[in-house]
């Protein structure tokens, strides 16, 4: 009864609490905020006078279900250190789907994440664990929360994540890590660079591996296209039979549009308009 009651308080004054509990100890009650400055969550601790005790816990929104145009997502400044972002963004600039995903390791990951994401349902709620790469190199597991809701006639992901790192086994995080690695080195020594395309608007999912070529951020991001929206009719119908393709399109690099030899094939299970793109070094 005293957690409800510590959560409620907090859910309306947007503050820390703390009650007695009949024992002689106390609930803690801490506010976890989103970068709209609404209560995402609430994180309690019984006995835990120490914050320093409590897990690494941050939010985020998606805008999502916008017809023809890539999701934007925006990232508290705990969310961007929880993902081990270097290039600090404000709370207003927003990231796009692969600002998340290329940091998230192994594919089978990317695709459990992506659930919601890509055909929201409002009040569909999620919940996954996968390891995510810093910028610096090191691994951390993450459990993340998230939930669909219906917002001002568009829909909206509320999430919450947490770094469980504590938890993590070093022998399990080589077994999940090592197809990841593995793939990004070939891509690496081959001088290639590949990546999941959404084509309902061609802009990027996530980059597979580490690599990226010379595009702008939004692209890179994607946040813009990085098929020309006048070439993604067509790569849909030669990918419709789901067999691997080369042909050549317009890809938005750092000088601009430019034509390009690619190899495309559809991912089969990750929705009609998802391909694997391959270029060469550009």
């Amino acid at each position: 009864m005293a957690a409800l009651k510590a959560v409620s308080e907090v859910q309306r004054a947007g503050r820390p609490v703390e009650m007695p509990i009949g024992d002689g100890g106390t609930v803690q009650a801490v506010p976890v905020f989103g970068p709209s400055k609404r209560v995402h969550a609430v994180q309690l601790g019984i006995g835990e006078a120490d914050p320093r005790a409590r897990p690494f816990v941050a939010g985020y929104e998606w805008i999502v279900g916008v017809p023809g145009k890539p999701l934007r997502s925006f990232w508290t400044d705990d969310f961007q250190r929880m993902y081990g972002v270097e290039e600090r963004r404000s709370v207003a600039s927003p990231f796009g789907l692969a600002d998340v995903f290329r940091r998230v390791l192994g594919l089978a990951e990317v695709t459990k994440a992506m659930r919601g994401v890509y055909d929201p349902v409002p009040g569909d709620s999620f919940v996954n664990e996968f390891l995510a790469r810093h910028d610096d190199g090191s691994d951390h597991l993450i459990r993340s929360v998230r939930r669909v809701i219906a917002l001002g006639g568009r829909m909206v992901i509320r999430g919450v994540d947490q770094d469980i790192t504590v938890r993590l086994d070093p022998w399990e995080a080589t077994f999940a890590t090592i197809d990841h690695d593995a793939l990004r080195l070939s891509l690496d020594r081959s001088n290639r660079y590949a990546a999941m395309i959404d084509l309902r608007h061609g802009g990027v999912m996530t980059w597979i591996g580490q690599g990226a070529p010379q595009v702008a951020r939004p692209v890179s991001s994607g946040l813009e296209p990085f098929i020309h929206p006048a070439d993604v009719e067509r790569v849909v119908t030669i990918v419709a039979k789901g067999n691997p393709v080369e042909s050549t399109v317009r890809l938005n690099l750092r000088a601009g549009w430019r034509e390009v030899s690619v190899q495309l094939d559809r991912m089969i299970g990750h929705g009609p308009t998802v391909v694997c793109l391959l270029i060469g070094a550009v």
